[in-house]
């Protein structure tokens, strides 16, 4: 490689956009929700991992739980 494609290599590292992240948000269900909404949950916390997107997960918490 040359010095110039190594030069160029680098301004594009540099000044092209990178790519996007994608982003999944899921709420936790209740902890008495019945077993076919945890499975649903599961699945979907699943599937977004296996895409690869950046998880976001909404835990619900009582106001006594808080620090």
């Amino acid at each position: 490689m040359s010095t110039l494609e190594r030069r160029l290599a680098r301004l594009e590292d540099v000044l092209l956009p990178k790519p996007r992240l994608s982003v999944c948000m899921l709420s936790e269900p209740p902890s008495d929700a019945p077993a076919e909404k945890w499975a649903e949950y599961r699945r979907q916390v699943d599937e977004a991992k296996a895409r690869g997107d950046f998880l976001i997960l909404l835990v619900p918490m009582k106001p006594t739980d808080r620090p």
